[in-house]
């Protein structure tokens, strides 16, 4: 039972970065609970708040409301009560994440398998045909919906945008067994150590040209 509440709390606090987040209907702000002692009863009852809060306030919302069926990847710009909004283009921190949430999902849900495994696989293509650049390798920091270079993102590479499409790539690779998924994140792990990796000073560099310079 702990073991499925820890699993509960790590992916709500991992999801919490979707943003848009509200109480849910008749929840108490932090400072108006009062905390109940420590037990098997306080966990149950945290878990299950824990539990509502993952659903109303995360999945419930993003899923499926923010695929792309149009463009590929997932869309992330709405207004405050859920409509569609002008959207920015697609960032690669967002997609990357994204898959990583529908994985783990996918992974640690059984029950929701079905319906976030579509997801995962959503991920996975438009990371692999769209956001990945295959004439220099890498992924874009972002690109508009049509999946082309603006001045808005350039055409630079971000290690932070890397760093979330690797593990969202590694996370739908534990959770579908795809191999594509596997061979993209490996690829895009020796092309960070490559092009990233700061043999002088060691650390890694954060901000690079298109062709990894």
């Amino acid at each position: 039972m702990k073991c499925m509440m820890a699993r509960t709390a790590r992916l709500l606090v991992a999801c919490c970065w979707l943003g848009a987040t509200t109480w849910t209907s008749g929840a108490q702000a932090p400072d108006a609970v009062n905390y109940l002692p420590a037990g098997p009863s306080a966990y149950l009852h945290y878990a299950g708040r824990t539990e509502g809060m993952l659903h109303a306030d995360v999945l419930d919302v993003w899923f499926p409301r923010s695929i792309d069926r149009v463009h590929g990847g997932f869309r992330s710009n709405f207004t405050r009560d859920w409509q569609s909004a002008k959207s920015d283009g697609k960032f690669s921190v967002f997609e990357g994440r994204m898959t990583w949430v529908a994985a783990e999902v996918a992974m640690r849900r059984p029950e929701m398998r079905a319906e976030y495994l579509p997801y995962v696989r959503q991920g996975v293509e438009f990371l692999s045909n769209v956001m990945w650049d295959k004439q220099y390798g890498g992924f874009y920091w972002g690109l508009n919906d049509e999946g082309k270079v603006t001045a808005a993102f350039t055409d630079n590479k971000q290690l932070y945008g890397i760093s979330f499409c690797i593990y969202g790539l590694a996370a739908a690779y534990q959770a579908d067994h795809d191999p594509k998924a596997l061979a993209l994140a490996q690829e895009a792990f020796r092309w960070t150590e490559k092009h990233a990796h700061d043999d002088a000073n060691l650390g890694y560099f954060e901000s690079l040209r298109r062709d990894g310079t």
